[in-house]
């Protein structure tokens, strides 16, 4: 015991001896964490001083909500979060799922890269986000984005001061030609870019992408906005990637396909070299037919066609265009191209109840089937509930079980 000042007797606070750090590491390894989270903890903060029932309390919980034992590692070993009371632990979970619309599954993942969040209260990651919120006015789209940040561990619009996030949003703004009434558009966005140092690591880079592809500032920095997974690679990496692609297209192929889809540079190095032969082999159409395919429809740069549902999802879009137009495979994947990213789920059915409705008069062009339900009932005056009924008869039946088996899940939201 110790004497304060009153002349009152004290306890003596627990010094971080050897005792109590191996009394520590004992707990942590009955609990299931790895020996690597232990030290990685005990090093960043001294080991979580924590009651074995107030972290039994909050590893059941996390448990629960189905954090596995490498997440909960990380959540040891990179942040506080297991020293705080499983009932502060569950209300961010609730929250972060509730003002996000994330799936458990989700929100568990957002925390895992993430792992400050749990170490924040509830109220205060709150009052963070509405300041956000009435700072930068978010549009929907770009709260959707805002979701994803969170969901890949970007949540540095929830972590960061409110006066940080305004000076990095200034300079992106300035960097990538974003006046101030389009900021609520594009916040969701630059959310994925606050963990950077802009000056010393976007700026730079963003110089180099120019230079590599000689596109315009202005017209690669608003596409370069949407591709923040290229400011983490190397200058090296992007440059061979840029040299095999110029390689597999021709140099001013290469450079159309960069103006308009600059994240192809985030893809596998090989990725446009086996896409053109996969697409030969697909459709038995000539190199230079393959490689306009792609420049016509960039978005198919991004597909892995050497995965062998990819290569079956691909060959049943081109054969129900060419069987609704009477084509062969290659000029049924040449002038309906733009429809090749599209799932069968979503224009199939259409196609289906529009030769249903108009029985003996040919099909309009493809692109009258990509826009969504609504859209396309009103342009040829089609009642928009007897189509959902058909829509569901349709994809029930062998003919549409048929069609989408390499679709996977129907998607929910019509594009």
């Amino acid at each position: 015991m110790q004497m304060s000042r009153s002349g009152l007797r004290q306890p003596q606070k627990s010094a971080n001896t050897d005792a109590s750090m191996q009394q520590r590491m004992a707990l942590l390894l009955r609990l299931g964490f790895s020996q690597a989270a232990i030290e990685a903890a005990m090093r960043r903060f001294g080991g979580p001083y924590i009651t074995e029932q107030h972290i039994g309390e909050a590893v059941a919980l996390l448990q629960r909500w189905g954090f596995n034992q490498k997440q909960l590692d990380r959540l040891l070993a990179g942040s506080s979060a297991l020293s705080r009371s499983a009932g502060d632990i569950e209300a961010v979970l609730a929250w972060l799922q509730r003002q996000f619309r994330l799936r458990t599954s989700e929100a568990v993942k957002a925390c895992s890269r993430a792992p400050s969040l749990l170490a924040y209260k509830q109220e205060t990651l709150q009052a963070n986000w509405q300041g956000f919120e009435a700072a930068f006015q978010p549009t929907a789209a770009a709260r959707t984005a805002l979701a994803t940040a969170l969901r890949s561990g970007r949540a540095e619009f929830l972590l960061l001061k409110l006066e940080t996030v305004r000076e990095k949003v200034a300079q992106l703004q300035q960097l990538f030609f974003v006046d101030d009434h389009s900021v609520s558009k594009h916040i969701g966005d630059m959310a994925h870019l606050f963990a950077c140092d802009i000056s010393g690591t976007i700026q730079p880079r963003l110089a180099f992408l120019q230079a590599l592809t000689g596109v315009p500032d202005n017209k690669l920095a608003s596409r370069m906005l949407r591709c923040s997974t290229l400011f983490t690679s190397s200058d090296e990496l992007l440059q061979r990637k840029c040299d095999a692609l110029v390689a597999a297209m021709g140099e001013r192929a290469a450079q159309t396909v960069l103006c308009m889809r600059p994240d192809v540079l985030a893809t596998v190095e090989e990725r446009a070299a086996l896409n053109i032969t996969a697409l030969q082999q697909l459709l038995g159409v000539s190199r230079e037919s393959a490689t306009g395919i792609l420049c016509a429809n960039t978005r198919l740069l991004l597909l892995d066609m050497q995965n062998n549902v990819t290569a079956a999802k691909l060959r049943n879009r081109v054969a129900l265009w060419q069987q609704a137009y009477g084509l062969t495979a290659d000029v049924a994947a040449v002038r309906c191209v733009e429809m090749l990213p599209r799932s069968l789920c979503t224009v199939a059915p259409r196609v289906a109840f529009y030769q249903q409705q108009r029985a003996g008069e040919p099909l309009p062009p493809c692109g009258a089937f990509k826009d969504g339900n609504q859209t396309f009932c009103k342009r040829f005056q089609l009642d928009p509930l007897e189509f959902a009924a058909f829509k569901a008869r349709w994809l029930a039946s062998g003919e549409g079980r048929a069609a989408c088996q390499h679709e996977g899940k129907q998607p929910e939201r019509q594009r």
